[in-house]
């Protein structure tokens, strides 16, 4: 009900300064219309990915070392892990996450060097 409300009321101020705009959602809302294990093995996995990619730098001693933030890591993948599994099915799902884990991190490392 408060999702809709305030999808509501700022559909309406959107309009009027981008006519034909879409409503700004949070992700959190569509969970509950996918699979719930899809949600959690995409966090799961994206998680994995992060270490994977934690270790990858550690090992070519890189010297910009990322700290995980989960909270991020969780709404993050588990929505590109529910989309996927959606269009693709768990497989994708899976894989699409845990590449974009270790790629994410990797590049926040680049642009860190």
């Amino acid at each position: 009900m408060l999702v809709g409300e305030w999808t509501d009321a700022s559909q309406r101020s959107s309009n009027k300064l981008l006519p034909g705009s879409f409503p700004p959602v949070d992700v959190a809302p569509a969970f509950r219309f996918g699979s719930p294990s899809a949600v959690l093995c995409g966090f799961a996995t994206g998680l994995i990915g992060h270490l994977i990619a934690v270790g990858i730098l550690i090992v070519f001693k890189n010297p910009v070392l990322i700290i995980i933030c989960v909270v991020p890591v969780f709404f993050d993948k588990a929505a590109i892990a529910l989309s996927a599994d959606k269009s693709g099915g768990t497989k994708t799902a899976l894989t699409l996450v845990l590449i974009k884990g270790v790629i994410r991190l990797a590049f926040c490392a680049i642009a860190g060097s």
